[in-house]
């Protein structure tokens, strides 16, 4: 009945993060009134920053249990995710800011190219919530097939997730340098 309660609550908890995101990246909610302070727009930057650790986290996690050191995987999977929350309390306070910068190229080819990561990073991600949410649960309470199996399928969507999260930031680099 426990396991019932805890895998209802993950859920729901998957299911409210995809949701917040989803309202701050698509309405123009507001937290300052109009103007939104300076130190806003250094947040993308920092997004990138950290899913870059993030990431760095991730593999080492993976080299971990690969060579058999469970703690190692623990500890590094634990700073993912803590980095993952922090991730998301900037994105977050970004995009509830009303701050507004976006991505301009007289290149096609590169605009389609960036508008193709960042459709494809946005899917990924309200995937892989609940994915991770579940998986760590299930490592949590020691039920190592269950963890094993859907860490098959959130680790790589994780990674990739990650991974083009950096890549919109870098696309984005030139933008909001042009801020300051």
């Amino acid at each position: 009945m426990r396991e019932r309660v805890a895998i209802v609550v993950v859920g729901v908890l998957a299911l409210l993060v995809i949701g917040l995101a989803l309202v701050g990246g698509l309405t123009s909610v507001r937290l300052w009134g109009v103007h939104p302070p300076d130190w806003v727009y250094v947040l993308p930057l920092v997004n990138g920053a950290i899913n870059l650790g993030t990431l760095i986290l991730l593999v080492l996690a993976y080299r971990s249990i690969r060579q058999g050191d469970s703690v190692g995987h623990h500890r590094r999977m634990v700073g993912a995710l803590v980095l993952t929350l922090l991730f998301l309390v900037s994105y977050l306070t970004y995009h509830f800011s009303g701050a507004q910068l976006r991505f301009r190229t007289t290149i096609q080819v590169v605009q389609w190219l960036y508008y193709g990561i960042l459709f494809s990073h946005i899917v990924c991600a309200a995937l892989v919530t609940p994915l991770v949410l579940f998986t760590f649960f299930f490592g949590w309470q020691g039920q190592w097939i269950r963890h094993r199996r859907l860490a098959r399928i959130a680790y790589p969507l994780w990674v990739y997730t990650v991974a083009t999260g950096i890549l919109v930031s870098l696309f984005l680099l030139p933008v909001y340098l042009a801020r300051f």
